[in-house]
């Protein structure tokens, strides 16, 4: 990824309110976390620019868990970069509670 280690994911607005695309891809990757043994993974989200609405963010070792588990993420893939920005958040309940 060119020495960057995060992917960072674009959704447009036609992705979110139209294809509920982000809530889609949030329910896979919880459930990929929970066929894998619920290991550390790193998901962030901030708001998004130009195009896209919103983007998530990805370490490597997050990415190589959904690309075992089947999880087709990288359709949004727009990037790769250092780290999620400031203010970046955790969009997924990880807590053991139902989404």
């Amino acid at each position: 990824m060119d020495g960057d280690d995060w992917f960072r994911l674009g959704f447009t607005f036609d992705e979110i309110v139209d294809a509920f695309q982000d809530a889609r891809l949030a329910e896979e990757c919880v459930e990929a976390w929970r066929r894998a043994g619920r290991p550390p993974i790193a998901v962030y989200e901030a708001p998004g620019d130009g195009l896209h609405l919103s983007h998530w963010f990805l370490d490597g070792a997050t990415a190589r868990l959904l690309d075992e588990q089947g999880v087709h993420w990288r359709t949004f893939l727009i990037g790769s970069c250092a780290g999620p920005p400031p203010g970046a958040y955790q969009p997924l309940r990880l807590d053991g509670g139902e989404e």
